[in-house]
């Protein structure tokens, strides 16, 4: 009975864990905000706004660069300019075809 517990704990937990990571893919274009100090935010073509944590330097070029993207939401952190959802950026490359 003691490892049939267990064994449902052990099994809800990593449910849990893998419904916890949320990912998006996307297609936007990166723009620059003055607010706050200033941040590069992505907003995507149907209107989402994601501010990643960790957008290299060589995406932070001005305002309108058009890029597709996978992030992970990062729903236990705060974001500090109140602008969009945070993010970690997993995957990202410049695509023009992205209107």
């Amino acid at each position: 009975m003691k490892r049939l517990l267990l064994f449902i704990l052990v099994a809800s937990l990593l449910i849990l864990s893998a419904c916890s990571s949320k990912e998006i893919s996307a297609g936007g274009r990166i723009n620059h905000y003055d607010q706050n100090g200033g941040f590069y935010g992505i907003t995507t073509t149907h209107g989402g706004k994601y501010e990643p944590v960790n957008l290299s330097p060589e995406f932070q070029k001005g305002s309108g660069l058009p890029v597709s993207f996978k992030a992970r939401i990062l729903d236990d952190q705060t974001n500090t300019h109140g602008w969009g959802t945070a993010v970690q950026i997993l995957e990202i490359k410049v695509d023009y075809s992205v209107c």
